[in-house]
């Protein structure tokens, strides 16, 4: 399958940790609470992407983002910020580059000056 085959989103927060329960590699740095505490910390907005191959989650990514001036910087972390690595979940036998580019490609990433 190709990766136009996957669709990214945004995932309603109250939805978030139950997706994040069934993604391999997840740590507590992924789950809202975390996601949250780091929002209030550095004013940082999050925001939580879900990648869907039909119905099948195959990936979910928090992220963090802030305005430097006129920049706008996302972060997954951000460096400095003091939290493990928060990075793109990959769902089991899905190919990450599919996955990773579905997410690269989501428009309001694709507006961030730095990534």
């Amino acid at each position: 399958m190709e990766a136009s085959d996957i669709v990214v989103s945004e995932v309603a927060p109250d939805h978030w940790d139950v997706l994040v329960a069934i993604m391999p590699g997840r740590t507590v740095f992924h789950s809202l609470g975390w996601l949250r505490l780091v929002e209030a910390t550095h004013g940082a907005r999050v925001r939580l992407l879900k990648a869907m191959r039909g119905r099948i989650c195959v990936g979910i990514w928090p992220w963090h983002e802030i305005r430097k001036g006129p920049l706008k910087i996302v972060g997954s972390p951000l460096p400095g910020w003091s939290t493990a690595y928060q990075g793109p979940l990959i769902g089991e036998d899905c190919p990450i580059e599919e996955v990773v580019g579905a997410f690269m490609a989501y428009q309001p990433l694709r507006k961030a000056d730095f990534v």
